[in-house]
């Protein structure tokens, strides 16, 4: 049942990754509306979020398509082709970030217009009635070092969600649309879902055919997102001793004590 197996942990990877990249998507947007609403009030701690889930959406997207793409000596197939060619940004993108210190070097060589270090996030952010406009907000990552450009959003003559819409990083050069990214790859995981579960019964049928074990207990579900919560204690004669509280060490001189224990 290896090769079953191997299929379930592949679909699994891909699963979580889609998790991630959902979760990543819903809070930017849900940060985006927030600094849409008063953008003169947006926090280092703001900026560094939109960034950061920005670059998550590059790893997580960059991840499916390792795990969606066919071995070198297999063509592309028809169903993962629209996927892999809008998504190929994401691994570009990726590559630039795992060769930071060398492209960090290429961008101070750079001559005339460069985009901020880490990127800028750029959206639309409607009003209530879309028809009169809104505003074009970008959020850039790092300092100002001269000839800066911060990139904005087109919305003319393209369909846009409300009140935030268009989301895209501009990074190294680079443009990645998120929106045509997602659907992209909703598209695809609604056809493979369907595919790849036959294909696991039919491996399963063909284990369960060949060697005897039962069919039901090849295709039992262990269970998955499990949380573990081990509760502790401290027996200490000074109380506190060499714990943290608000980032601040308290009393070190305490002794740890084993739990008293009692027999009859």
């Amino acid at each position: 049942m290896a090769v079953a197996l191997e299929s379930r942990l592949r679909f699994d990877a891909v699963v979580i990754a889609c998790d991630v990249l959902g979760q990543a998507y819903q809070d930017l947007a849900r940060l985006a509306a927030e600094v849409g609403t008063n953008p003169t009030a947006v926090t280092n701690a703001g900026r560094a979020s939109a960034i950061g889930l920005c670059w998550t959406i590059v790893d997580q997207m960059h991840a499916v398509r390792q795990l969606v793409m066919p071995p070198a000596d297999r063509e592309v197939g028809p169903i993962a082709k629209p996927f892999l060619q809008t998504t190929e940004v994401a691994t570009a993108l990726r590559n630039k970030m795992d060769h930071l210190s060398t492209n960090i070097r290429n961008l101070a060589e750079k001559k005339g217009e460069r985009l901020p270090l880490f990127g800028a996030f750029a959206y639309l952010y409607s009003n209530p009635d879309p028809a009169t406009g809104g505003y074009l907000i970008t959020i850039s990552s790092g300092a100002m070092h001269g000839a800066d450009v911060f990139p904005t959003v087109r919305p003319a003559g393209v369909s846009f969600t409300t009140p935030v819409g268009l989301l895209e990083l501009h990074a190294f050069d680079l443009l990645f649309p998120f929106s045509p990214a997602f659907a992209a790859l909703q598209d695809f995981i609604a056809v493979n879902e369907r595919r790849l579960e036959e294909q696991i019964r039919r491996l399963a049928e063909e284990e369960a055919s060949n060697t005897g074990k039962s069919f039901d207990e090849l295709m039992a579900h262990l269970g998955g997102g499990m949380i573990l919560a081990a509760k502790f204690h401290f027996w200490s004669r000074s109380g506190d001793a060499g714990i943290v509280r608000g980032g601040v060490l308290g009393p070190l001189s305490g002794e740890l004590t084993p739990a008293q224990s009692s027999s009859s």
